[in-house]
């Protein structure tokens, strides 16, 4: 896993928490107040300066680049954190605990029409975890 490019310094201050975050939206702040000393402060756009503008773009590219490779890689390290997770419980318990993970594909016949749907389940010993969101991923249940 990888940290997010860093953000251009003139585009910093303007960017929201979360940044940073490969499931957050980039969101950046419209105004900002420009403070000077002894003069009042003064509310700034993003806008009013075309070379932030400009390094908001090539910034938010290599971000969606970062993106990209990113989530595949944190869902698959929580996956494995998952599993590692048992790994204890299982080694201690030795032949009373059982772990079963599977695809399935179930085949439904409303008004005699099939219709495929994936889903996905687990199981240990005495439990079963079914999920009935045919639009669901297939996620480990514990």
């Amino acid at each position: 896993m990888k940290r997010a490019p860093e953000p251009p310094e003139q585009i910093v201050a303007w960017l929201e928490y979360g940044w940073d975050d490969p499931w957050n939206a980039l969101t950046i702040k419209e105004t900002s107040a420009e403070a000077q000393e002894g003069v009042e402060p003064r509310t700034v756009k993003f806008t009013d300066d075309p070379g932030r503008i400009a390094s908001l773009e090539r910034w938010h590219f290599q971000r969606s680049e970062w993106v990209k490779t990113e989530k595949p890689a944190r869902a698959a390290m929580r996956i494995f954190e998952t599993l590692y997770a048992l790994y204890g419980p299982i080694d201690r318990e030795g032949e009373r605990v059982e772990l079963v993970l599977g695809d399935g594909v179930l085949l439904l016949s409303p008004n005699l029409r099939f219709q495929k749907r994936t889903i996905p389940w687990s199981s240990t010993r005495g439990q079963r975890h079914l999920s009935s969101d045919p639009s669901a991923a297939p996620a480990v249940t514990v």
